[in-house]
């Protein structure tokens, strides 16, 4: 652990230590071509984590249910397409998981070495592969402050790219002062790439915790691996990379929003005062989901495996959703409709909320995994949306302490735990986004010369 930092020299200096961009994975260089290996093949050496396979074989020497019920955790955050599951069946038979030989069998060695290594576990025994589904998938998370909520989402992001050398979008948003401060992805800042409205200028607040030293700015790309500009929900999906973890923020202006999607989308200049025709108010910003989604499920833009994590989900999957200026039912209502659909084009959604009831229930009938975190009671006995029924038959969960939860589909669950996903180096500082243009009435994007993130 580095010293604290007694000077601002100090503090920029633990910057650059503790957020040195990876740069030779073939995220970083744009090079997929032969012994290029992928973020998810080392984000998990940072932390001190076994890869995949080796935890579930440890898991399995022990009995853990994480390992003999499949279906309840692995199952979804393995993701495979049709081709797969024929192949692991063709060769199942010959397949033998061999955990002390760091490379797969031949059979999966066109496969990112770690993924391969997982598909030999699952192809050894055909109780783990015969209930994969070629889609994606899904999963809700619901646990109070504290018990380790985006610790867990950081740890998603970690496994599903070594997994299946998946693409990750952590959805973010700023507040309408145009600040976020929810920055819980900054522990995963050296391989991550933020995707940002085209001209929206952005800066980032230090304010260090010696409160003799004042607060400074810094680029952004002073604290992640890239910035990149999108222009309409269409052109992101245009510059998305396999296997890379983005952190998305939405497009408060909307741009591209309705010629993607059948709604309405009101940026701030549309608002009209009270009494005219019109919305009285611009369309909540994190709205901007609904067309995301639309445009990926409808475009064939970008379709590698996807992932999107959605932290405080209640607030775009509202259950007090209403039919108002902005079609805020419609757009649920929607969202839940083309669940379906996102599956088959290998979209896999996961929503963390502090309680299971902040989802709207049409959303929630359509849910197939749930992970209950330390502190929260499971729906014991409780019929859920959808003639769905939680597993567990007493409350494992509320007891337990933080990095722990349950993660359980309608008839097969697992205890599991998970690191607190924190940087072994300390920085003595708080960090926030700062989007200086935007306010509550007026969002004004500069032009591309303007710009510098």
């Amino acid at each position: 652990m580095n010293a604290k930092a007694a000077s601002v020299s100090e503090l920029r200096e633990q910057i650059a230590e503790t957020f040195a961009s990876h740069t030779t994975s073939a995220q970083a260089t744009g090079d997929f071509g032969n012994g290029r290996h992928n973020d998810g093949e080392n984000i998990y050496k940072d932390f001190s984590l076994p890869p995949l396979h080796r935890y579930l074989h440890k898991a399995e020497k022990h009995g853990k249910a994480v390992a003999t019920h499949p279906g309840s955790f692995v199952n979804a955050v393995t993701h495979v397409t049709g081709r797969d599951l024929d192949y692991l069946g063709y060769v199942a038979d010959d397949v033998e998981y061999r955990p002390e030989d760091p490379d797969p069998h031949p059979a999966f060695e066109d496969e990112p070495r770690l993924r391969g290594k997982l598909l030999e576990w699952l192809a050894a025994d055909d109780r783990r592969w015969g209930s994969l589904s070629d889609s994606g998938t899904d999963l809700q998370m619901h646990g109070e402050p504290g018990s380790g909520k985006s610790t867990f989402g950081q740890f998603l992001a970690t496994i599903l790219t070594q997994a299946n050398n998946e693409t990750v979008l952590w959805a973010d948003t700023m507040d309408e002062s145009g600040v976020s401060e929810r920055t819980e992805w900054l522990s995963l800042a050296p391989w991550i790439t933020v995707a940002l409205p085209d001209g929206l200028p952005v800066e980032v607040r230090v304010t260090p915790t010696d409160p003799s030293l004042s607060p400074f700015t810094i680029d952004l790309t002073d604290l992640v691996r890239d910035v990149v500009r999108y222009k309409s929900p269409r052109d992101l999906n245009k510059k998305l990379t396999p296997g890379q973890i983005y952190v998305v923020y939405p497009d408060p202006l909307f741009r591209g929003c309705n010629e993607v999607s059948r709604f309405d989308y009101h940026a701030p200049g549309d608002v009209t005062p009270d009494g005219e025709d019109g919305p009285n108010s611009s369309t909540p910003v994190n709205q901007w989901w609904f067309a995301y989604m639309a445009a990926r499920i409808t475009h064939n833009d970008f379709v590698h495996f996807t992932s999107l994590l959605l932290d405080e989900a209640g607030n775009l999957l509202d259950p007090d959703a209403e039919k108002d200026d902005h079609q805020s039912y419609q757009k649920v209502k929607w969202f839940a409709e083309k669940f379906a659909d996102a599956r088959k084009n290998g979209v896999t959604v996961v929503t963390m909320t502090h309680a299971l009831s902040e989802l709207h229930p049409k959303y929630r009938k359509k849910q197939r995994w749930w992970a209950t975190l330390a502190g929260n009671s499971p729906p014991v006995g409780k019929k859920l949306p959808g003639e769905k029924r939680c597993p567990l038959e007493t409350d494992l969960t509320s007891r337990m302490p933080t990095g722990q939860g349950v993660v359980w589909s309608t008839n097969k669950f697992a205890p599991i735990a998970w690191p607190n996903m924190k940087s072994r180096r300390r920085v003595d500082a708080k960090f926030e986004l700062v989007f200086p243009t935007v306010s509550r009435n007026s969002v004004h994007l500069s032009s591309e010369s303007e710009v510098s993130a």
